[in-house]
């Protein structure tokens, strides 16, 4: 778990795109291309953080609580979950399961808002997607400090929409990186032990 540090400052560079590729599930039918979603999702979210109403000191808890719904509607947390775990998750019971997807997406949310303050306006470029139904890839960069960050976003389709389960930034993926600092957890303190960890990760 001490590697989550090292891993912070990797990602850092993709905190905000990460929260942008939230937005409202559409309906069934007509779903829109992963694409669109993720370019739409953009928009909202800095239409969140442009707006001067939300930021004041009175309105920031309410800015980061309609970012935070922003992101539970696009992300497929419990899919990150089941993938994140690997192997460990066909071993551990429905409850664990549970309170792991919860812990887990909590940290990685209250990681991400925490770091809404590093944006600083930098142009999303959206280069293109993949699809390979039911998953795609959309390969987005933005240029901080003269430097390229590119973004890969795959997503698994639902009923719903597009969501997301993983992101690969800067070459690195997210749940690969979290599936190898877990897997060391647990084969030393099994899921039990993860999950007090977890716990002091998202402690206010």
């Amino acid at each position: 778990m001490e590697n989550i540090r090292c891993w912070k400052k990797v990602i850092v560079s993709g905190l905000i795109l990460l929260i942008l590729v939230g937005v409202s599930r559409p309906g069934t039918a007509g779903i829109s291309e992963p694409i669109n979603q993720v370019r739409d999702s953009v928009n909202e979210v800095l239409r969140l953080l442009n707006d001067p109403d939300l930021a004041t000191d009175e309105m920031r808890g309410e800015r980061r609580r309609m970012i935070m719904e922003i992101v539970d509607k696009r992300f497929d947390f419990r899919e990150m979950s089941r993938r994140t775990l690997a192997r460990h998750w066909k071993e551990i019971g429905s409850g664990e399961k549970e309170m792991f997807v919860e812990k887990y997406s909590t940290l990685i949310k209250n990681t991400y808002v925490r770091k809404l303050n590093n944006y600083s306006g930098e142009p999303v470029v959206f280069e293109k997607q993949v699809i390979k139904e039911p998953r795609s890839a959309v390969f987005t960069h933005f240029i901080r400090n003269n430097e390229k960050n590119a973004i890969i976003y795959k997503l698994i389709k639902s009923e719903t929409g597009w969501l997301v389960y993983d992101m690969v930034i800067e070459g690195v993926s997210v749940v690969k990186n979290y599936r190898s600092q877990f897997d060391s957890v647990i084969k030393n303190e099994k899921i039990s032990g993860l999950l007090k960890r977890l716990d002091k990760r998202i402690k206010p």
